[in-house]
């Protein structure tokens, strides 16, 4: 045997032992991006011209377009955990903007961009109001104001309904007392009995009347009314026009744990073990039959296309089917529950979230554990996967973990699991099967859709203000490297050998060199050049290497002589 080599480098494979490795992985892995097979260090994160500083923490971070450019305008953020809905109807001259407010219990509220200013790339919403609209609490006054002399009569009632400044319509009132036996010539007076909600944002009332006054009879519309007039005089020679369309446009359920947004202007939340839906292009009005019992508390909801994703803590759901009057749900055939509702995330068509196993990948007829052959659940759990967060970058998954409040005995169990980490990262899921670990961590991460650029909130210690930083950014957008860190598997030799000669391609020097025999650490060495340097003697069965540093490196090797590092030991 002349020797070992790496001229690819993947990432670690934990679930696997450090000898069971392919030749090109690692046992550990961190700030490194394994691009074609190269070992680059990532660029250490940056305050750059975004940058902004908040004294809260911001814990929902959203990227905001400008809606007549689509430039990039700013980061839409909150204090506490929230879902934004930006921009859900098409053609929204208002470009409203819907999210769940963090009173208890939760409701929905909507702005628009005339309310959302942007400071040095911080977007600030300077008001907003409830999305739904309320009932009229009391039914409108009517009085026959002018008495016709026409032979023919009927019997007339009346319901109002609120309008907000968007155009939105709610619920219909009461029905007024019934008018009997009025000439159909006459004229009526009908008052506005009712204060509106000022969280509404009422700006108009509108007017239906029923010929007949039953309440069971349809009501049609007669009029729209300022609300700052709070009479109107209704002829009854005028035709009323089309039937109220508003009696099922009730406000969204109080209490809504999450929201997404579900295609066809539809927007969807849930609470309890409990799914609602808004009417289509109406996301004020849920009415109360559009709803799907789950068999199970749900933890959190995702969407992609025609489908919703529902997490719970048995079985996850997938609805689809004609959203939202006629949804069908189907019951996944896996126990893998949902065990944090900031992990879900979708990837194209597929949906990502942290099961007490591992990391679920859930697309249309596919599910799979996606770390099943990366991690063990007991190599998982020292990630404290309670507290990850996932987000999507370059068509990889990345994961925020912070495993600082884990029981003092986890650092023993990590290393009897052979498991080196930070206590607290990013976890960085490549489709290959492998990870990378990253040092740089932040739970409050915002991802730049348009450039697929990462950005953290980070707490300065000396202003205990949290500013927004670049997290890896490219070369030419201001990165600089940062120190690398990559460690072989363990080569098995057939019996105790020596090796004496070891080198490393580098694209610049110098680099650090550790080499392991049988586990213990017997040379630590700054590499200045892709010379051969010798290796001290000694024998032993179980050989591995480390390599860091800020610079790439192409190849490393190490053989029983200096000659045979002109082999090829890559095999």
């Amino acid at each position: 045997m002349a020797g070992f080599a790496s001229k690819t480098f993947l990432g670690a494979t934990p679930r696997l032992s450090p000898r069971l490795l392919n030749v090109n992985s690692a046992q550990e892995c961190i700030n490194t991006e394994l691009v074609n097979g190269g070992l680059r260090p990532t660029r250490a994160k940056i305050k750059g011209v975004e940058s902004w500083s908040v004294t809260v923490v911001p814990r929902t971070i959203t990227s905001y377009y400008d809606p007549s450019t689509g430039v990039f305008d700013g980061w839409l953020w909150k204090d506490f955990e929230t879902d934004f809905i930006i921009r859900p109807l098409p053609n929204d001259v208002h470009n409203r903007v819907y999210f769940l407010d963090d009173s208890t219990p939760s409701k929905l509220r909507i702005t628009d961009d005339s309310q959302i200013s942007i400071t040095t790339g911080l977007a600030t919403i300077a008001n907003d109001y409830l999305a739904g609209i309320s009932i009229p609490a009391a039914a409108p006054t009517a009085t026959t104001s002018s008495t016709g002399s026409a032979a023919s009569k009927v019997d007339v009632s009346y319901v109002i309904t609120f309008i907000d400044f968007w155009g939105a319509e709610g619920p219909p009132s009461p029905v007024a007392t019934t008018l009997l036996s009025v000439p159909t010539d006459s004229t009526n007076l009908i008052g506005l009995n009712n204060t509106p909600v000022t969280d509404e944002r009422i700006v108009k009332w509108r007017v239906y009347r029923s010929v007949s006054g039953s309440t069971l009879t349809n009501f049609q519309f007669v009029a729209t009314v300022a609300i700052g007039t709070t009479t109107y005089s209704d002829p009854l020679a005028d035709v009323p026009e089309e039937v109220v369309p508003s009696t099922n446009w009730y406000a969204a359920p109080t209490g809504l744990e999450s929201i997404v947004w579900a295609g066809n202007g539809v927007l969807c939340g849930f609470k309890g073990n409990t799914v609602y839906f808004s009417e289509s292009f109406l996301p004020h009005a849920w009415p109360s039959t559009y709803t799907v019992s789950i068999d199970a508390d749900i933890v959190g909801l995702a969407a992609t296309g025609t489908h919703i994703f529902v997490l719970t803590n048995s079985n996850p759901y997938i609805i689809a089917g004609a959203l939202p009057s006629a949804p069908s749900v189907q019951r996944l055939d896996t126990e893998e529950a949902c065990i944090n509702k900031n992990s879900i995330v979708t990837i194209g068509g597929t949906c990502y979230y942290a099961s007490p196993n591992g990391i679920m990948s859930i697309g249309a007829g596919n599910v799979s554990l996606l770390t099943g052959n990366v991690l063990t659940r007991q190599q998982w759990e020292l990630f404290n996967p309670t507290t990850t967060k996932f987000n999507h970058y370059n068509d990889t998954l990345l994961v925020s973990y912070d495993a600082t409040g884990l029981p003092s005995t986890a650092a023993s169990i990590s290393n009897d699991l052979e498991l080196l980490r930070p206590t607290s990262g990013m976890l960085q899921f490549n489709k290959g099967g492998w990870l990378t670990i990253h040092e740089d961590f932040s739970p409050h991460v915002g991802v730049r859709s348009d450039t697929e650029r990462i950005f953290i909130a980070v707490l300065n210690s000396s202003t205990n203000k949290y500013e927004l930083w670049e997290w890896n950014p490219t070369l030419i957008n201001g990165g600089i490297n940062q120190d690398f860190r990559w460690r072989s598997k363990e080569f098995v030799a057939p019996r105790p050998m020596m090796f004496s000669a070891a080198s490393v391609d580098a694209a610049t020097y110098p680099v650090n060199f550790k080499l392991f025999m049988d586990g213990n650490l017997s040379l630590f060495k700054s590499v200045t050049d892709d010379h051969a340097f010798r290796l001290p003697a000694g024998r032993a069965k179980y050989w591995s290497y480390e390599v860091s540093g800020k610079y790439q490196i192409y190849q490393a090797m190490f053989a029983e002589s200096v000659r045979d590092l002109a082999m090829d030991l890559s095999q």
